[in-house]
């Protein structure tokens, strides 16, 4: 008898072992075709067993007395499957030992398929006993789901009491060089040469170091966890699916793809299993880019827990939630989940998955009568199902089993009836009749039940002839058995079966999952709900099997969730964006440009109504109109300012960025080239003609135009949306600001444009000031000089506060807005105001002393100088410009007289007008004793006259006979 290993001596002291034998009822049938007939005959009192490494070689004797004449031997695997037929808590679970018997009935199947070489469901064992004698066997033992009762069984198979009937002879054969043990036949603790199980992973890993440690293969068909791939810890296991890498991979292209997952919560089992897979699951969603947040749920479930981890995932606000556990959570967890309002009728926004299980919705029937199984029912509606392992739809190995699983006669239920193992000392927990085949499918797991019998099959035909080809020997090892597995290829039930030599795992691209649809089916008469899980997409792998493809089976049927549509609520609870639109801020922007709009039209059309009054001759209207249409054009640049990307497309909001600097251009140059040509001349003491404005406007506007034109092409401005600092918890933008930008590709950038434009008008403005400021004491005719002084010196100031103001807010859309558009307001009234404003006061004087000097009331004359001034401003067709220099002692006095009324009368007139101005400034002028000169000049009269200070009657009396000369010629 072998030896315990000394390492397992500490696991093995703390677990009493099950010394109850299992009762197996033999059937007398004796037809090799038969269910269980090589099993009988290991059992049958007749026969003699011998133990040839992990093989028991049987020797069957019908008759006694004729031992030599009717022997009949062959090889027997015999495999010890752990199945779970019941809770580590619980007793008889009729549910549950249904689900389990589908495993067992499987199991069955594929032994017996494999014994008789029937190709039904596998084509490669087909005849499979004319080329290997051996056969195969299985006991099935309840696991309970508990790992130290998977280790006292698995114990007690191996290591047989000394109670038992068995008698064992360990010996040296000399001739075939062979250990050899020879039991009793009549013993039902039949050493495994295999073990099958168990159904979890926290399970499987115990008991493998067990098997492994008596050199004994063991595979699992529904043990996920990626830790089971460690050769050193599990040597000898390995399992016909893949490991909780593949599931993980899966549910994660489906969340990404179909549900359009960026933030997903993932409740799991804190055990082997569920950590795990949450941590494959970790890493695929990183590959993904997706952000999973993980919430260990006890095992077995507990209430309490169960709500604090839901009231985690209510708290971080998440609405998709994968969950990794077993039916038996699910319950428990959706009814919490519906208390705390995060799923169910009131819960739209969130999407329920489940990752592992299928079997909780088939068996589950809700009243909707009752309000607490309607608020269930409406959970559960449109949550998603991956289980952790399926077989292929349609695929050629699944149909085929399903067509053997439904040809199952009623001698085979009888044998699987027997094969059922006493639960919780029930012998009867379940048994199945004839109907059992037709009204049920084999479920998700059966399929891979049937696959690890084959694998095992084939593996240890290829293993024992192996040994008989080197050694001569008939027996079997298991690492030559696991690695003979691992070699074995055949299209199974589940799909094609392939184990990855390196981790000894179902090649994750050798398989195919299907997405679940848990739909519910509501009878109107009973108001009782079922659940339906129909499949609706299907991972597959692709021809050169390097991938997947996701496949709907239905072009025309969509994934539906919860709220009866086939649009995925988002991930993460709705948040509002600060766009920093300008809104409703634009209306201070459309008013401001109907002001400056109104008040320029308004002045352009005053100027044309009283072209012919001598207030609008002097000022010369096509100045005054160059002006408004400056202004105009200038606050244009309020229109495109106002749109942004709220409601405009990025087509027009693209174009109204480039708009602005030409707006702004052009109507800053055509009004101020105005405002500065009259400047300059008022400091050369010269009459403003049309050239002085055109020359200057000209150049100003071609510099201006050229730095444009570049900008246009080099680098235009684009309406751009750049997302603010600062996120939500979830990293999400909460702010962003849309603003007119130079493309990332643009030659240069907008700087240097900006640059240029600001170094050209900035140093025009820069130069009217200093105009300004040098012609300050002059006084001329209307005042005019000092408002535009004070033009340009509003325009100096709101440039120094107003540029460096819209530089720093221009992050901040709505400020920026705000300060542009008072800033150009503010320019563009500046120089109507002041331009228009004293010329409309004038000119309503003007009217009405012509009125009054119509009804001849002429009034005592002023002793103010200056109504000397406006009664000859107002004489018909002459103007007067007075200057006074800077000294305030030298004066120069211009007569502009009407180009329509050039008569001799009229230059005489303005000299008589200026004597009667100098004799009412005598007292003013006697002071000044300087030898400053007073050139009088007249447009009309084409000359000059000097005129001093301290002579000035009888130099004003000599200018008026010369002018009489000159007019006489």
């Amino acid at each position: 008898m072998r030896r315990i290993p000394l390492f397992l001596l500490p696991l093995l002291l703390s677990l009493s072992v099950v010394a109850n034998e299992e009762d197996i009822t033999i059937s007398t049938n004796n037809d090799p075709s038969s269910y269980g007939y090589y099993e009988q005959r290991r059992l049958d009192p007749s026969s003699t067993v011998e133990r040839h490494g992990n093989l028991d070689l049987v020797h069957y004797h019908p008759h006694a007395e004729a031992i030599e004449d009717k022997e009949t031997s062959f090889p027997l695997c015999h495999l010890a499957t752990f199945l779970g037929f019941s809770r580590a808590t619980g007793s008889c679970d009729f549910k549950q030992a249904s689900k389990i018997y589908k495993e067992l009935v499987a199991t069955e199947m594929a032994i017996h398929h494999f014994n008789n070489g029937l190709g039904t469901v596998v084509p490669e064992i087909q005849d499979i006993q004319e080329r290997c004698p051996l056969k195969l066997s299985a006991t099935f033992l309840d696991s309970q789901y508990t790992p130290p009762v998977i280790v006292k069984e698995l114990t007690r198979l191996l290591t047989p009491s000394s109670s038992s009937s068995t008698t064992s002879i360990n010996d040296q054969d000399d001739t075939n060089n062979n250990n050899t043990t020879i039991h009793n036949n009549n013993d039902n603790n039949i050493p495994p040469c295999a073990v099958i199980g168990a159904r979890t992973s926290s399970s499987t890993g115990p008991s493998s170091i067990v098997s492994g440690a008596y050199g004994l293969p063991q595979m699992s068909f529904t043990a996920t966890s990626p830790e089971l791939n460690d050769a050193f810890k599990y040597p000898l296991f390995g399992r016909v699916v893949p490991a909780d890498d593949a599931a993980a991979k899966g549910a994660m292209r489906f969340l990404k793809q179909v549900v359009q997952t960026t933030h997903v919560n993932v409740l799991y089992i804190n055990d082997a299993f569920g950590n795990h897979y949450h941590q494959a699951f970790q890493k695929e969603a990183e590959v993904y880019g997706t952000t999973a947040i993980g919430f260990p749920i006890a095992f077995p479930p507990d209430p309490k827990d169960i709500q604090q981890q839901l009231s985690k995932v209510k708290q971080n606000g998440v609405r998709h939630v994968l969950m990794v556990f077993f039916s038996d959570h699910l319950d428990p967890v959706m009814r919490q989940a519906v208390e705390l309002g995060i799923a169910g009728q009131d819960a739209d926004g969130y999407f329920w998955m489940l990752g592992i299980s299928t079997s909780y919705f088939g068996n589950l029937h809700l009243n909707m009568t009752d309000e607490s199984d309607a608020a269930l029912a409406h959970a559960i509606q449109g949550m998603a199902v991956l289980p952790e392992f399926g077989a292929k739809p349609n695929s050629p190995g699944y149909d085929r089993f399903a067509q053997a699983w439904q040809d199952n006669t009623a001698d085979a239920t009888v044998h699987f009836n027997q094969k059922m193992p006493t639960i919780r000392g029930v012998d009867n927990c379940f048994e199945a009749g004839p109907w059992f085949f037709q009204d049920n499918d084999p479920g998700s797991t059966a399929h891979f039940a049937y696959d690890t019998v084959i694998s095992m099959g084939l593996g240890a035909c290829a293993a024992m002839m192996q040994k008989q080809q080197s050694e001569q020997v008939t027996s079997l090892d298991g690492e030559t058995h696991i690695q003979a597995i691992i070699n074995a290829t055949f299209e199974g039930a589940s799909g094609n079966v392939q184990l990855d030599p390196a981790t000894k795992s179902r090649d994750p691209l050798r398989f195919s999952y299907a997405i679940l649809n848990v739909l519910p089916n509501l009878n109107e008469t009973s108001q009782m709900v079922k659940f339906d899980t129909p499949e609706v997409i299907v991972l597959t792998p692709n021809q050169e099997l390097t991938d997947w493809d996701m496949l709907y089976l239905d072009e025309a049927t969509r994934f539906v969730f919860h709220d009866g549509t086939s649009n995925p609520p988002p991930s993460l609870p709705p948040i509002t964006v600060n766009k920093n639109y300008i809104g409703q801020l634009r209306i201070l922007g459309y008013c401001c440009f109907a002001l400056i709009a109104g008040l320029s039209i308004g002045f352009t059309v005053w100027t044309f109504v009283n072209r012919n009054v001598k207030v609008v001759i002097a000022s010369q209207p096509f100045y005054l109109m160059m002006v408004s249409v400056g202004t105009l054009i200038l606050g244009s640049i309020l229109i495109p300012l106002s749109m942004d990307d709220q409601h405009y497309s990025q087509q027009a909001t693209d174009a109204a960025c480039m708009a602005q600097p030409w707006l702004g251009s052009i109507g800053f140059v055509t009004a101020f080239t105005a405002l500065a040509s009259k400047m300059r001349r008022i400091d050369q003491l010269l009459v403003l003609k049309t050239k002085d404005v055109l020359i200057p406007y000209m150049v100003m506007m071609g510099l201006n135009l050229v730095v444009l034109v570049c900008w246009t092409i080099m680098a235009p401005l684009k309406f751009v949306r750049k997302v603010d600092d600062g996120t939500d918890p979830w990293n999400r933008v909460v702010s962003s600001a849309g603003s007119c930008r130079v493309a990332d590709d643009s030659i240069g950038g907008a700087i240097p444009y900006i640059l240029a434009l600001a170094a050209i008008n900035v140093a025009a403005v820069l130069n009217a000031n200093v105009l300004a400021f040098r012609t300050r004491h002059m006084h001329t005719q209307y005042s005019e000089s000092r408002w535009i002084g004070l033009i340009m010196l509003c325009l100096l100031q709101s440039w120094l506060t107003g540029i460096p103001i819209i530089g720093l807010l221009y992050e901040i859309p709505q400020a920026h807005y705000v300060v542009i558009t008072l800033i150009v307001t503010f320019t563009s009234l500046a120089i109507l105001l002041l331009i228009f404003v004293p010329k409309i006061s004038y000119t309503l004087k003007f009217l009405q002393w012509q009125r009054s000097r119509e009804n001849g009331n002429n009034n005592k004359e002023s002793n103010d100088p200056s109504s000397v001034l406006d009664k000859f401003a107002n004489e018909p067709g002459e103007g007067l410009g007075v200057y006074r220099g800077a000294d305030s002692r030298s004066m120069r006095f211009t007569s502009v007289v009407s180009r329509t009324s050039m008569r001799s009368n009229h230059c005489l007139g303005s000299v008589h007008d200026i004597k009667e101005y100098l004799r009412r400034s005598e007292q003013h002028t006697a002071s000044r004793t300087n030898t400053s000169s007073i050139d009088l000049k007249t447009t009309s009269c084409s000359t000059s006259f000097p005129v001093h200070v301290e002579n000035a009657t009888h130099d004003v009396e000599k200018a008026t006979h010369d002018v009489e000369k000159a007019t006489a010629g």
